[in-house]
């Protein structure tokens, strides 16, 4: 398909999600395509948690939003990325970002919220 076809059919997330399990396999092949994606240099710095189960789907939304999302609290599962503002890097005198301005800003500011304690 070309890019501005699959552009032109691309829809805004459903306001309900489908309760249906989705297999191992179909989770796997999501992974190696985000896995794939380029990166600054080709660290692909990102790593992936995956989340099932309502009790902790629920835990991660009510932790990760000011306002709980509905829409994320119904999901079957959850593909969190995640990156260390600390892989953050300078090649030839250019700075590479990997994290999101937005993560990198609320980390700077409460970077005790995002670490795993004792780490």
């Amino acid at each position: 398909m070309e890019t501005l076809e699959t552009i032109g059919k691309r829809a805004s997330l459903k306001r309900r999600l489908s309760a249906r399990d989705i297999e191992k396999e179909k989770i796997a092949l999501v992974l190696d395509a985000a896995r794939m994606a380029p990166s600054a240099h080709n660290m692909q710095p990102w790593r992936f948690i995956i989340v099932r189960g309502k009790k902790n789907i629920e835990t991660v939304v009510t932790r990760a939003f000011e306002e709980p999302n509905q829409v994320v609290r119904e999901a079957p599962v959850l593909i969190i990325a995640c990156v260390n503002p600390g892989d953050d890097m300078t090649r030839d005198g250019k700075k590479y970002y990997f994290c999101a301005a937005g993560c990198k800003k609320a980390f700077d500011k409460e970077p005790e919220k995002y670490l795993a304690k004792g780490k």
